[in-house]
């Protein structure tokens, strides 16, 4: 008789060939890999030091702003709302939880090793002759263990495989049985095939395939924050453009006011000018401070609305400035009036959208799935076993690879609900779903249609709008050369010359909220088409 572990070894081919069949359903789960988006590269242009930036918004953040310049440019801080961003950092683990989810349920085709082991001892009196074989004894003792161990697995046709080994070891009282003690081993293979609900394993593998799915809406919902927060630290970072810009007009408008109030004041005290128009240029200079004061407070508002965007406390340390070219060639250059190409890029990289399509493959799936659940259970049985007996237990195990006692069992397995109120529920369910999917893509579509015209229409009215602030501000500038001219020959009051100042400042706040209305409503046009990321070099990896 052969050695223990020489019979053994009969044990591994089988289990190879097992894990051969088996490993398919692992490839079959893994054919289309989906990568969850979670850093960037930034393409930060030539306004940053740093051209090429990787940024991974779940690492440990930059050491700090005090590096910087005293030029602080559109660049740099999209690169600290990418970097730093709070609401940018939660929606990053949301594509990595999808994929954990995912290769949670692609481990449903994973191989499965098994082992259990039992022992019991019974020691009660004997009810017939057949207990022991002999009417003098009076009672039966029995020490019995029992092992299994094997390997089982879910493959992609929905059946469950399994191969086992079970040794069983009986020392037992009775002389009717032989030989004892002994040891009986079995080798079986096992299999249950879905024959009609359950072929295919259609559950699991659509939930692999939702799961996929939820990778790519998880990126689609990440891609979408992140244009979010580009687009609010963008339209941000041009009103406090516009309210810098806005300041430093008032700033001067109040330096040539101080400046016509002290010569009329110093001509006052000569004689040559009258107290109510030097009142009357005091009351002009306090309400031009008065309001500074307001615009510099409301500039303030705006700063930490934006730090709190790029989550950067200190980025706006003074005398730390915003770089914007307010020159109207470098604002209006570039722009494109395309209705129809505007919505076909829409249509095409919204995130939204994209989100609503692969939420109407789900609900496609689940209704499919829905349907196929209908279907009444029969499923295929079948097992082989071989069989050995010994009274050696430790060689009883290799016996039965070399045993020529088998036995074998087919059978079929048939189950249908009466009525199968449950499963038809669920199709209808699946099926309004569906149908509600529909709805709110084209819902969607239609949204985001809306959208685009919408902001097309608002570049182009504030195009015309920094057209006619120039033309108002240079008629303005005409007027104010005039009255200047007019007042150094004394044939104009102050009243006159304060008004056509104040008109001409108005012209140029018009000019500037015109230029910054311009650039906000291109930021809002790109956010609407879906390429305001590419537009700012940002590319999520």
């Amino acid at each position: 008789m052969t050695t223990c572990l020489n019979r053994y070894g009969w044990l591994f081919p089988g289990v190879m060939i097992l894990l051969g069949v088996l490993m398919p359903g692992s490839a079959l789960a893994a054919t289309v890999e989906v990568q969850p988006l979670g850093n960037f590269l930034y393409m930060a242009g030539t306004d940053s030091a740093s051209p090429q930036i990787n940024i991974d918004p779940l690492q440990g953040k930059s050491a700090g702003t005090n590096g910087m310049g005293e030029i602080l440019s559109l660049s740099e801080v999209l690169r600290y709302a990418l970097e730093r961003n709070r609401n940018i950092e939660i929606a990053a683990y949301q594509p990595l939880q999808a994929e954990q989810d995912l290769r949670r349920y692609r481990s449903v085709y994973d191989p499965v090793a098994f082992a259990a082991g039992s022992t019991s001892q019974v020691d009660r009196p004997v009810q017939s002759q057949l207990d022991t074989g002999s009417i003098l004894d009076d009672a039966l003792t029995e020490d019995r263990w029992l092992v299994r161990a094997g390997v089982k697995s879910l493959v992609p046709s929905g059946a469950t495989v399994s191969l086992y080994q079970e040794i069983d070891y009986l020392d037992s009282s009775s002389s009717l049985i032989f030989p004892n003690p002994q040891g009986t081993s079995r080798v079986t293979a096992q299999l249950n095939q879905p024959l009609l609900k359950g072929i295919g394993d259609w559950e699991n593998r659509t939930a692999i395939k939702v799961a996929r799915l939820n990778v790519n809406i998880s990126n689609e919902d990440f891609r979408q924050t992140v244009m979010d927060v580009v687009a609010n630290a963008a339209l941000t970072y041009w009103q406090l453009a516009q309210d810098q810009q806005v300041i430093d007009i008032a700033r001067r408008y109040l330096d040539k006011t101080k400046d016509i109030y002290q010569r009329e004041h110093y001509r006052l005290g000569r004689g040559l000018a009258k107290e109510l128009d030097v009142a009357r240029i005091a009351a002009n200079l306090d309400s031009r401070l008065s309001e500074l004061i307001l615009l510099q407070k409301q500039a303030k508002t705006t700063e930490k609305r934006l730090q709190l965007l790029i989550n950067a406390p200190g980025l706006f340390v003074v005398p730390r400035q915003l770089k914007v070219d307010m020159r109207k060639e470098a604002i209006l250059n570039g722009v494109n009036l395309d209705h129809a190409m505007a919505e076909s890029e829409a249509l095409q990289y919204r995130p939204e959208l994209e989100r609503v399509r692969r939420e109407l493959q789900v609900a496609e799936l689940n209704k499919g799935l829905a349907k196929l659940d209908r279907l009444p259970t029969l499923d295929f049985q079948a097992s082989y076993s071989k069989n050995a007996l010994d009274d050696e237990v430790r060689d009883v195990g290799g016996d039965a690879y070399e045993s020529d006692k088998d036995s074998w069992t087919l059978g079929l397995n048939f189950e249908i609900p009466l009525g199968n109120r449950a499963a038809n529920s669920q199709y209808r369910r699946t099926e309004f779903d569906y149908r509600r999917k529909l709805a709110e893509y084209e819902q969607v579509k239609e949204t985001i249609i809306f959208e685009v015209n919408q902001a097309l229409t608002d570049l182009e009215l504030a195009q015309a709008e920094v057209e006619a602030a120039e033309r108002a501000r240079e008629t303005a500038l005409k007027v104010v050369e005039g009255e200047n001219a007019l007042f150094e020959l004394a044939r104009a009051d102050t009243s006159d010359l304060l008004q056509a100042q104040n008109q001409l400042d108005l012209a140029e706040r018009k000019l500037t909220q015109g230029l910054v209305a311009f650039s906000r409503a291109r930021i809002v046009l790109n956010r609407a088409k879906g390429t305001l990321l590419n537009e700012f070099g940002v590319q999520l990896q």
